[in-house]
């Protein structure tokens, strides 16, 4: 049943982290743009670059729980990842609570890494021993 836990969020963290990825590069070059017109852009800078490592952890979580979803050991070792990511999405939460992003997305961005952590403490009991 971990397993399960593990391969569904893990498909879901890939695509966000992608879709973080893409958001963070675009926030950069906007950052950039704003720059040039003399606008104080530090706190997009700073979201840009938060949302550009959110995205690459939270790809790195969920190809770690595609591969950990076969392998109760390799599952185990994905706790961590799911608690990075999870302190990540609740900063970027506060960082970016002017943003007027929707409640579903918020809740989303969350459910998704505590289901990703339950597989892995599913993954860490079915260990031997």
């Amino acid at each position: 049943m971990g397993g399960k836990f593990l391969k569904i969020t893990g498909i879901l963290m890939i695509i966000g982290g992608i879709i973080g990825l893409i958001a963070g590069i675009i926030a950069l070059f906007t950052a950039g743009a704003m720059s040039v017109m003399g606008a104080n852009i530090g706190a997009l800078y700073l979201a840009a670059i938060l949302a550009i490592i959110s995205g690459i952890i939270e790809l790195l979580a969920g190809l770690k729980g595609n591969k950990g979803s076969k392998d109760p050991a390799l599952g185990a070792k994905c706790l961590p990842w799911g608690v990075i990511v999870l302190v990540l999405t609740i900063i970027g939460m506060i960082v970016g609570k002017g943003s007027g992003r929707a409640v579903v997305s918020v809740i989303v961005g969350v459910i998704i890494p505590i289901l990703y952590i339950v597989g892995a403490l599913m993954m860490k009991k079915e260990l031997p021993g």
